[in-house]
């Protein structure tokens, strides 16, 4: 083989030894410095670089998210562990798999009522309908996660009335998603969907001022 046969997919200098960087659908091998096409070996499809042993990817094409426990280049943000480039089986804490897509959804600010068992959850159903597994810690109550852990008083149905508002950490008690840490003191209700930061009910002794913060009442 003539020498330079080993660098012709190179996209830049070589200096007669390693590549640089390569060419469109190739990847740099770090463990012999050269490129190789990411089009037809699965382990590395639409990789770009590899570890320094060459065993698997590190680094994706743009657009193309790379899963850190499959260590392979898919299509879908937040998937660890993906069936192809447009299906995933295993999402990241932070996202949700919704078994009818195939995709992972961001479970951590929901923006909308119809989506809102997407909170905290880490696998739908196979409807994609509602939650069928939520993140340790929480309880699946009716199709949506439920965080429980920081409520002082429930009624006789296990329902939520009170959380913790201690003046160190404080929780709102959220209609739908239970006790929701909340970074405005002395609030104890709170019903927002986007990013839980919209009290709706203070503490007693305490009102709400115009940019929904508790305030102290004035005691007539």
């Amino acid at each position: 083989m003539v020498a330079e046969d080993k660098f012709k997919n190179c996209k830049s200098g070589y200096l007669d030894k390693y590549c640089e960087k390569c060419k469109t659908d190739f990847y740099i091998n770090q463990n012999d410095s050269l490129c190789y096409s990411n089009k037809e070996n699965d382990i590395f499809y639409k990789c770009i670089e590899t570890d320094l042993n060459g065993e698997y990817c590190i680094k994706c094409e743009e657009d193309y998210f790379l899963g850190y426990k499959d260590n392979k280049c898919s299509k879908i943000k937040g998937c660890e562990i993906s069936e192809n480039e447009n299906k995933c089986i295993e999402c990241t804490e932070y996202y949700c798999l919704d078994l009818k897509t195939g995709n992972c959804i961001y479970n951590y600010e929901i923006d909308s009522e119809e989506k809102k068992f997407y909170y905290r959850c880490n696998r739908t159903n196979e409807e994609g309908t509602s939650c069928e597994v939520c993140l340790d810690g929480y309880e699946l109550i009716n199709g949506i996660c439920v965080d429980n852990e920081y409520c002082i008083e429930k009624d006789e149905n296990g329902n939520c009335l009170k959380c913790q508002n201690n003046g160190e950490r404080t929780f709102c008690l959220n209609n739908v998603f239970g006790c929701i840490e909340i970074y405005i003191d002395n609030c104890v209700e709170c019903n927002d969907l986007l990013d839980f930061d919209s009290c709706t009910k203070c503490a007693d002794g305490y009102k709400l001022n115009d940019y929904s913060l508790c305030v102290e009442a004035e005691i007539n």
